[in-house]
């Protein structure tokens, strides 16, 4: 019997109306990493829901949406999934403060739009680094 590799599950609450998580789907696929299922979701309130009834590999996060900001969104999720990583992924990375701040409140990585690219780096690396230590 022929197993199927694991999908792994990406969270993305992204303010942009899913360009960003469309792309770095196409990124991923160019990469040869089609084991990747991106949720795309554009408010706290809808990502909270999908982060406590799923399980995800991986949360990638904005700054600003209009029932919050990503700040809070990142500590609610550390309070029940304290293990799944988190990528701030946000048009204002450049001020110092919202960059620490992000990484304070438990982020792994803090990148600045447009940079899509990295971003899909970033994604593997972190996936690559939670697949190892789940073995």
């Amino acid at each position: 019997m022929t197993m199927l590799p694991k999908r792994r599950r990406i969270l993305c609450c992204i303010g942009d109306q899913g360009e960003t998580c469309l792309r770095l789907t196409d990124l991923l696929k160019r990469a040869g990493r089609e084991d990747h299922d991106i949720i795309a979701t554009q408010e706290i309130r809808s990502a909270l829901w999908w982060a406590r009834n799923e399980q995800f590999d991986l949360y990638i996060l904005n700054n600003e949406f209009p029932d919050g900001t990503g700040l809070e969104l990142c500590r609610k999720i550390k309070e029940f999934d304290a293990e799944t990583p988190i990528v701030f992924y946000a048009e204002d990375a450049a001020e110092t403060g919202k960059r620490l701040a992000g990484l304070s409140a438990g982020a792994r990585a803090y990148l600045v739009k447009p940079d899509v690219e990295e971003l899909a780096v970033i994604v593997v690396r972190l996936l690559s680094e939670r697949g190892k230590a789940a073995a």
